[in-house]
């Protein structure tokens, strides 16, 4: 657990140091659904460590909604 930059305690993020894979593509026309859930989970593994205060349960809720039947055990 470490300290987020509100203030709150959250885990680290399991991102990989060098940053996001999913960026780099040469147009939107590139992005297909697997990518896209990449970068849904990606921004949900970050919202979950940084816990910005406008970030709810609903919110958490919606994105999980989407993201469990494609996430692996």
């Amino acid at each position: 657990m470490v300290m987020g930059s509100n203030g709150h305690r959250t885990s680290k993020s399991k991102n990989p140091p060098g940053g996001s894979q999913i960026l780099n593509f040469k147009s939107g026309a590139e992005l297909e659904p697997a990518r896209l859930v990449d970068a849904l989970s990606e921004l949900h593994d970050l919202l979950e460590a940084y816990a910005p205060s406008w970030y709810t349960e609903e919110h958490h809720d919606k994105v999980m909604a989407v993201l469990r039947p494609q996430r692996k055990p």
